[in-house]
């Protein structure tokens, strides 16, 4: 089971008429339990690759990450239309 499955619930659960969700880096933390610097100083971490395995977690859930703000530690997950 990889690290990030837990986020990857957490967006299946979410009901279907959310199709944003802006969140902190510090919920982000809570629902993986830890996050690596490189998360905080990278904005390539929060990239819609799927070489990365956290990328994996969110968009096999079906959703992307858009407006990632570093300095205010925020991001925003948006639905994608393909999975």
């Amino acid at each position: 089971m990889s690290k990030y499955a837990p986020l990857k619930q957490w967006l299946l659960g979410l009901e279907n008429a959310v199709v944003s969700k802006p969140v902190t880096f510090e919920e982000v933390c809570h629902i993986v339990r830890s996050l690596p610097e490189s998360a905080y100083a990278l904005p390539q971490w929060w990239e819609n690759n799927r070489g990365h395995v956290q990328a994996r977690a969110w968009m096999d859930a079906g959703w992307r990450t858009e407006n990632v703000d570093l300095k205010g530690r925020q991001l925003v997950f948006r639905r994608s239309t393909t999975l």
